[in-house]
């Protein structure tokens, strides 16, 4: 499937006096090209996406750029009692987003966001490339155990601020019941970043705690999910210091279109562009439904709060949030008007040490408005 968008947005900065460091201010186009291909045969699924965002601002010295280039390969197969699953992606973008979680399940919205730079905080751009492998097994009716590796290098161009992560774990999951299990397992997690000296930074991450997975009431539109853990990070004086991790999900079917999700997420994660592991909560709540047979609407909206350091206080705390809604209309199968808002903000407190270029607060908000043509090259 191609999929074609040209739009016309419009960006205003709160920050007036640091207006040079932010990027995509003022009113620019964009083409956002994707083509993702998906082919099955037999048990395998093989699956590839590539997308290219180029924006033409006319009052920018370097009036045509490109905003976001992505490429990504994805293998699974599905043989008897095991499952097996592979990805890899490569993205660059000349405006990066610091304070980001790289692992955060996004909205469409932010997904149609983000690539164009409606949420980045800084001029740095970055490569970053993520590599993953899970296998899985069931052992019996009620027992499976999983393997899992996560790889992710994030290269800037011009700055000292490269960092490597990489992490592998097992799962041994017993079902109770259809909708509990208990969940016993060990993740092992190390990063290494050049905007340090003090050398690689460890996580142990012991998953003592429930998988629940239900649909409460007779009518079974409403679903809550979550999960629990705790993580341990060693401390250099000595000694390991242990914070509860998890997360939850609440959705709801409302009629025929509708559908409602309620997120939130605690972690202790290695960033680009932090000194040590920042410890974060976040949340997200999103809507989307058809107002009639061609209309959809769509919103959502994202805050995270932490500290950079697991034994951090006030003076190295942050927060930031996002908010996008929108209306598409079709106006064929294969043709689609969309109008979108987006808002992003982001509070570092003096005591967080910043990459280069990011300042402490920042307030952006904008409006596009594109038009869409998908066509399929292949059947």
């Amino acid at each position: 499937m191609l999929t074609v968008s040209l739009s016309g947005s419009d960006t205003d900065i709160g920050a007036k006096d640091d207006a040079a460091l932010v990027p995509i201010s003022g009113f620019h186009t964009d083409v956002d090209t994707l083509l993702n291909y998906k082919h099955k045969t037999g048990r395998a699924t093989f699956e590839a996406i590539g997308r290219s965002v180029l924006s033409y601002a006319p009052s920018s010295i370097e009036t045509l750029t490109t905003t976001y280039d992505q490429g990504q390969l994805a293998f699974s197969m599905i043989a008897g009692h095991n499952r097996f699953q592979a990805t890899q992606m490569v993205n660059y973008s000349p405006y990066y987003q610091f304070g980001a979680l790289p692992d955060a399940t996004p909205s469409s919205l932010t997904e149609t966001a983000q690539p164009h730079g409606d949420f980045a905080n800084s001029k740095v751009s970055a490569v970053v490339s993520t590599t993953g492998v899970d296998f899985g097994r069931t052992i019996s009716r009620r027992d499976t155990l999983s393997f899992s590796y996560n790889l992710r290098r994030t290269t800037f161009g011009g700055e000292n601020l490269d960092l490597t992560y990489q992490g592998g774990g097992v799962v041994f999951l017993h079902r109770l019941s259809r909708s509990v299990a208990l969940r016993t397992g060990y993740r092992y997690r190390s990063s290494t970043s050049t905007f340090t000296q003090v050398g690689s930074v460890h996580n142990h991450d012991l998953d003592f705690g429930l998988d629940y997975n239900r649909a409460l009431g007779s009518s079974k539109r409403t679903t809550l999910a979550f999960s629990s853990g705790s993580s341990a990070t060693p401390q250099d004086q000595g000694g390991m210091v242990f914070n509860l991790i998890g997360n939850a999900a609440l959705t709801r079917q409302i009629g025929r279109t509708w559908r409602a999700r309620l997120a939130a997420n605690r972690s202790v994660e290695p960033l680009e562009g932090f000194t040590q592991s920042v410890l974060t909560n976040s949340g997200i709540f999103d809507v989307e439904g058809k107002l009639n047979r061609r209309v959809t609407f769509s919103t959502s909206v994202g805050y995270s709060m932490g500290t950079v350091g697991v034994t951090a206080r006030d003076a190295t705390s942050y927060d930031n949030w996002s908010a996008t809604t929108g209306l598409r209309l079709m106006l064929s199968r294969w043709t689609a008007l969309d109008a979108q808002y987006s808002a992003y903000g982001h509070r570092f407190e003096q005591g967080v040490q910043l990459a280069p270029g990011v300042m402490n607060a920042l307030n952006r908000q904008g409006v596009r408005v594109s038009f869409t043509w998908l066509h399929p090259v292949q059947q």
